[in-house]
């Protein structure tokens, strides 16, 4: 029961990924995806760039730790301190 329940939770908050609009140094359009949590993981900012861009994309910039490996994980949640991720992209 407490792993449904887990998983539940986790797919509640898989879809919390934001995008914002922002523009590069070089002046392009691009958009600034954020991924950060302890449920979220870089997939996450993945999917999410997918999402927003169906042609396709080119990685910009990258901001964050490396997600923790599955043994180190509490019941799915990264522990230690709030994991922030973000990850900029131009779509094609």
């Amino acid at each position: 029961m407490a792993r449904w329940i887990t998983a539940v939770l986790l797919a509640a908050l898989a879809g919390c990924a934001t995008v914002n609009e922002t523009i590069t140094k070089d002046g392009s359009e691009a958009l600034s995806i954020d991924c950060s949590g302890q449920a979220l993981k870089w997939q996450h900012c993945y999917e999410k760039a997918m999402q927003s861009c169906p042609s396709g994309y080119d990685v910009v910039g990258k901001k964050g730790r490396a997600d923790a490996a599955p043994d180190d994980r509490v019941l799915g949640l990264e522990p230690g301190d709030y994991a922030g991720r973000s990850l900029t992209v131009t779509c094609k």
